[in-house]
């Protein structure tokens, strides 16, 4: 069974259009944004990894500090509901391959979004 959380967390604004207009503001071209997403992107695939080898070698510390990081980040970027999503995860006892696919997929959904907010 789902935490209700997850079943609601759609109600939670995708992106903070507020925090990608600031960013916007010194990465002025389409490219220098563009630079900024696919770095995004790198470090959330790269932290997705390391989550699941958290969960796979029953790392908690490893685990942990992946979701704490992606928070961060998620954060930094506007991605509003994905750090929802991810400062849920760090609270919980136990965590999933499940939960991490759908901590992944709101990644992949925000990265969407900014990719479409560019320029």
């Amino acid at each position: 069974m789902k935490p209700n959380f997850i079943k609601t967390y759609l109600t939670i604004p995708l992106l903070k259009m507020k925090i990608w207009e600031e960013i916007k503001t010194f990465a002025q071209e389409e490219y220098q944004q563009l630079s900024i997403i696919k770095c995004f992107q790198r470090d959330f695939y790269d932290l997705i990894s390391e989550a699941r080898g958290g969960i796979t070698e029953n790392n908690q510390t490893l685990l942990l500090q992946s979701l704490h990081t992606l928070k961060g980040i998620a954060g930094t970027i506007g991605a509003t509901r994905l750090q929802f999503i991810t400062k849920e995860a760090e609270g919980m006892a136990r965590i999933d391959n499940a939960f991490i696919d759908e901590i992944e997929h709101c990644g992949k959904v925000s990265i969407d979004a900014l990719n479409n907010h560019c320029g």
